[in-house]
Parts: C-alpha cells; sequence; structure tokens
C-alpha cells in the first residue's frame, strides 16, 4: 500500500472541479464535446501541449485517450490521399477535377469570384476517414461505444480542419461545419510575367484566397495547373500538431513478446487462415510493435533530456543492438554490460520503447499518449519522469497521460507552481522545468447519472487541483483515526 502522507499543495488543495457545459475553445489545439461515449456521460476534451486524465480504474480515461489519437491521425492531409485516383475514395483527385470545372464554368458566365465547396467535402472525407480510423482503434465497432442503455454517442469536433458532429447510432451520421472557406479570385494581368507568386495563396479569416490570372480558362491552365493548384489550397490550413503515437499501459509485457508475436504475424503472411493469431489487443497495442522497429542510427533533438533521466533513475542507458544473426534487439545496457529485458528491471521494460521512440524516431510537433507512464517506477523516479514529460512539452512535443500516481501528478502541479512564479532564479527548477498553465489541461471523471462525467480542472498559480488523491488519504486518516479509537478503548 502507498504511503498517504501528503506533502505541499495536495494535501492543502481539495475543492471539487468545476465541471464544463461543453463549450469549446477555438484556441484550443482540438476540442471535442462528447455525450454517451464508452462510459462517459459527458464532457468536453480541450486538448493542450500537455493533458492529464485522472480518475478510477474503468472511468473512460483510455476511451479519451485512444480518440484523441483517432481524430488528430485523422486530420493531418496527406500528399498521397489528395492525388489519389481511386474511385471509391470519398475524395481524390477526380474531385478536385470536377471542383475545378465548376469553377471555370461560373468564371465563364461572367463571375470574377467563385465560392468553392471544396473544403466542405474535404471536411467531409476526414469525418469518414475518422470512422474508419475509430472502427480499427476501438474494438466490437461503433456500436459497441455507445453508453449502455442509450441509443447514440455525439461527438463535436473542432480543429483548424476537423470541425462539426459525427453521431453513432445504427450508422453513423456526419454534419461537417464549413468553417473553412476557399475563394478563388480572376485577376486580369497584363500578361503572364506579372503574375504576383507570392500572393497566389494568401490566408484570412479562416478563409484561403487563391489568386488566378484571367486567362486561366485556356485548356493547359485548366487541366495542368489549376486542379495542382486547388490541392495545395488545402495544405495552407494545417493542425498545430503531428502524427499521435499511442504508448498502452501494457507496454512491458508487449515489449518482451514482440519477438513472438512479429515472427508469428510475419511468418503467417499470405497463408490466410493458416495458424492465426488469435488476440484481442486493441490496434493502439499492436501499432505499438511497429515502435519497435527502431532506426537508431540517428538521434533526434530530444536524446538529451532522455539520456539524462535514464542515467539519472536508471543508471544505465535503453539501446539498440545488432546481434550475430544481423538482427536488432532492444537491450538495457548498464556498466559496461548488455542486459535482456527480460532479466532487466519492470521500470526499464515499461520505459524501453517509450525511451527508444523519443531518442531515435520523434519528430517536433508530434503527441505522444502515454498511459500511466509512472508504471514499476520508484516515486523519486515519477518526480524525475514528471520533471521530463515538462521538460519534453517545452522543447516543442505534445503529451497526454493518464495517471494513477500522486507524485507523478504533485510534481507535475510544483511544475506549474514555479512557472507560474515571477522570480525565475529558483535553483529547486531549471527554465526548461517551468510548465506555463495555459499549456496545461487536466481532467477527472466522477460518476453521474449511469456514467462518469469528464469534468475539467481549473489550474491556477497554485498548481494543480488533487482531490482524487486527497480523497483517498482522507479516507486512510479517518480508517488510522478509527484503529487508534479502537486501541485506546481496548
Amino acid at each position: 500500500m502507498q504511503p498517504f502522507i501528503f506533502i505541499g499543495t495536495m494535501a492543502q488543495r481539495t475543492q471539487k472541479p468545476h465541471t464544463g457545459n461543453n463549450q469549446q475553445n477555438v484556441d484550443d489545439i482540438l476540442s471535442v464535446g462528447i455525450t454517451d461515449f464508452g462510459p462517459i456521460t459527458k464532457g468536453t476534451l480541450n486538448l493542450k501541449p500537455l493533458t492529464i486524465l485522472i480518475g478510477p480504474n474503468g472511468c473512460g480515461k483510455s476511451y479519451i485517450a485512444t480518440l484523441a489519437h483517432s481524430i488528430i491521425n485523422a486530420t493531418h492531409v496527406q500528399p498521397l490521399e489528395i492525388a489519389n485516383f481511386d474511385s471509391k475514395s470519398s475524395f481524390n483527385f477526380q474531385t478536385v477535377i470536377q471542383e475545378t470545372k465548376h469553377i471555370l464554368d461560373e468564371h465563364k458566365a461572367g463571375a470574377d469570384t467563385v465560392n468553392s465547396s471544396l473544403f466542405k467535402s474535404y471536411v467531409r472525407h476526414k469525418f469518414q476517414k475518422l470512422d474508419e480510423i475509430m472502427s480499427i482503434n476501438f474494438t466490437g465497432g461503433h456500436k459497441s461505444l455507445i453508453r449502455a442503455g442509450k441509443s447514440q454517442f455525439r461527438l463535436d469536433v473542432k480543429s483548424k480542419i476537423l470541425r462539426g458532429t459525427m453521431i453513432g447510432a445504427q450508422t453513423i451520421k456526419i454534419k461537417p461545419v464549413n468553417t473553412l472557406k476557399l475563394k478563388v479570385h480572376f485577376n486580369k494581368y497584363k500578361d503572364g510575367m506579372n503574375i504576383d507568386l507570392d500572393n497566389i495563396l494568401r490566408i484570412n479569416d479562416n478563409t484561403v484566397h487563391l489568386n488566378l490570372p484571367d486567362f486561366a480558362t485556356n485548356t493547359l491552365f485548366e487541366t495542368t495547373t489549376m486542379p495542382p493548384l486547388l490541392s495545395t489550397a488545402l495544405y495552407t490550413i494545417q493542425p498545430d500538431f503531428k502524427q499521435s503515437v499511442y504508448f498502452p499501459a501494457e507496454r512491458g509485457g508487449l515489449t518482451l513478446a514482440y519477438r513472438s508475436l512479429t515472427l508469428h504475424l510475419y511468418g503467417n503472411i499470405g497463408l490466410a487462415g493458416t495458424n492465426a493469431l488469435n488476440s484481442d489487443m486493441t490496434n493502439a497495442s499492436t501499432n505499438f510493435l511497429s515502435v519497435l522497429f527502431v532506426h537508431a542510427i540517428t538521434k533526434t533533438k530530444f536524446a538529451g533530456l532522455v539520456e539524462q533521466f535514464e542515467n539519472s533513475a536508471l543508471e544505465g542507458n535503453i539501446v539498440v543492438r545488432e546481434n550475430a544473426k544481423k538482427s536488432f534487439g532492444v537491450v538495457f545496457r548498464h556498466n559496461d554490460i548488455d542486459f535482456p529485458l527480460s532479466k532487466s528491471a519492470s521500470s526499464v521494460k515499461n520505459l524501453a520503447l517509450f525511451f527508444l521512440y523519443l531518442k531515435h524516431m520523434v519528430q517536433e510537433g508530434e503527441t505522444l499518449i502515454v498511459e500511466d507512464p509512472e508504471i514499476a517506477l520508484h516515486p523519486d523516479n515519477q518526480l524525475l519522469l514528471a520533471r521530463l514529460i515538462v521538460k519534453l512539452i517545452n522543447a516543442g512535443l505534445h503529451i497526454m497521460v493518464t495517471t494513477h500516481s500522486q507524485y507523478f501528478l504533485e510534481q507535475l502541479s510544483h511544475c506549474a507552481m514555479a512557472g507560474a512564479q515571477p522570480n525565475k532564479n529558483s535553483p529547486s527548477f531549471q527554465s526548461d522545468e517551468r510548465l506555463d498553465k495555459d499549456s496545461v489541461a487536466a481532467y477527472s471523471f466522477e460518476k453521474g447519472d449511469g456514467g462518469y462525467v469528464m469534468a475539467p480542472i481549473t489550474i491556477d498559480d497554485e498548481g494543480i487541483p488533487q482531490y482524487e488523491f486527497t480523497r483517498v488519504h482522507d479516507k486512510l486518516y479517518n480508517e488510522l483515526l478509527g484503529l487508534e479509537k479502537d486501541m485506546d478503548d481496548s
């Protein structure tokens, strides 16, 4: 049992969370209003550079994490996606060709400015991509995501690209919001040499303006130049984040089992129905296995921060080694000796792939979703890990964590308090260990109406309130008082 003596702000701050009303802040990286989704009755997720999910087992934290993971990865504009000629795709190059014809027909009819519906078509396509990704990431299909006793779930999504509503019932209903606009202007140039190339595409108030020469109606421009320009317009409004990578709670076991699992999967390629792998693992877990194929030659800008933690907390380094059979494996190097993960501490097993990804693969702007990063770590090392998380955020990553640790959360709270102090010269916190409270969102999950209400936790200059753990502290303290009273009575 963990001790129940708490220090600092944890014991002092016991106020209840401020329950949101599902109003969404457009300034956030991503905002999602949630109704009757999994075990969650209602709530709003506003994604920040650091997002923290706190609550009891089975309250829906993994549902929220997987949902955020799905939305982020559905949002991105992919070049091959737009260039897709597959007629089965809801948005492909033929869509762009048809929109080109519509715009030029309007111009030939006398319009010098044409409002295009290209973005609206693309947003609808993105919602359909989100539906496909969610069907993969959540086992059981969209019907299994409806809260027990209800007939549908509802997601109200707001990001730079993906805006609208998704309702899951017997089928998925998508209602995109056309907040992104495309206006095509036909300008009269004296000749083709006077075109202002720097001003062909410009953005103003969520509107992309495409400025074209008046001679754009010639056949060559229509077939070879205008469709790529329309495709390029989709790239001008990009999300504030890159891809999302999910590190599930069961990563320690998966790390140990990866060799057997990958050998089985690759050994059966092309042998449909032969000795198939029967697994109930989520897609987040199976995708996690792909992180094992780490290209360990180059190092990222974050590698030095991770290695500082490894040396301080683990007293060694997690590395990729090539063996005699020319295959690669993950080992823990301690005192110049390589130990296989099977003979390493559980803390090493749980951090191995997360750290290798940080050292060799991650790119600035990515979102990393880590379930219970403090698993198997001594409290001293939980504090060091929390400070590492803050350093990574200040260096340009976005991170979402779920946690059951009062130590880990308390350290994050202290980093937020340090960030709010006007005096930045305290030796207790380096500049990159100070957390801007406006870059943090935290949520609790409380029972209500047959499920759990996801409630935002107000973060101020005093850090992050931690009533979830003070409640347990109070329970244990009252229990102790009862035991002492029984001893006195006897």
